[in-house]
């Protein structure tokens, strides 16, 4: 009989435990919760401060540690923003360089938009100091990786000057197939003639 006693209290303790156990669990993630919004709701404020340096690194903590889906779409949605914002003010200083990593960072279509201009005037830089490889580093990025830019065109102008220059032939041409395709009102077609003609009559 105390064996079967024994036996019942031994399970009552267990099942206490189970319960303390549990209780603790739950205030765990409650504490947990908390402190991610509070790590959102921080760098929200910087955020709209304009303060997107501070914001970035709020919003990075947050993520790092974060499982709340819906905030963290609106940290990442903000952060990309943060760094747009600060892309901008380089932009604007015509810091190319850094915008170019910003307007990156912030991996957004509106970035992009900017983007291909930053990469379209390192380039010209670039070519100006005579740096060919840089030069073609950042033509073949825009190609590549910003097919809707603006300044397509101008850039696959440049880059069939470019292969005509080094002797590139099939590279000039396969250029000017697209300059020709995508492009076929482009001013550049007439500029480009007299560049790729006697590299046609070759073939």
């Amino acid at each position: 009989m105390s064996k079967k006693l024994n036996i019942e209290k031994m399970n009552q303790e267990v099942i206490k435990t189970g319960n303390i156990l549990k209780l603790w669990i739950v205030l765990i993630l409650f504490i947990t919760g908390c402190t991610s919004t509070s790590k959102y709701k921080i760098a929200r404020n910087f955020y709209q401060k304009g303060n997107y340096v501070a914001a970035i690194q709020q919003y990075d903590s947050f993520l790092e540690k974060s499982s709340n889906g819906a905030l963290i779409t609106k940290a990442e949605i903000e952060r990309a923003e943060s760094y747009y914002q600060l892309g901008l003010t380089s932009y604007e200083k015509e810091n190319w360089a850094l915008a170019g990593r910003l307007f990156y960072l912030s991996n957004s279509n509106y970035a992009d938009e900017k983007l291909d201009d930053c990469y379209y005037q390192l380039a010209l830089k670039a070519r100006e100091q005579n740096d060919i490889d840089r030069t073609l580093e950042y033509y073949d990025y825009i190609i590549s990786h910003l097919p809707s830019s603006d300044m397509m065109s101008s850039v696959l102008y440049d880059r069939i000057l470019i292969y005509s220059e080094l002797g590139e032939k099939r590279l000039a041409l396969k250029d000017y197939d697209q300059l020709w395709l995508y492009f076929p009102q482009s001013e550049y077609i007439d500029k480009i003639e007299a560049t790729v003609s006697p590299i046609i009559s070759e073939e």
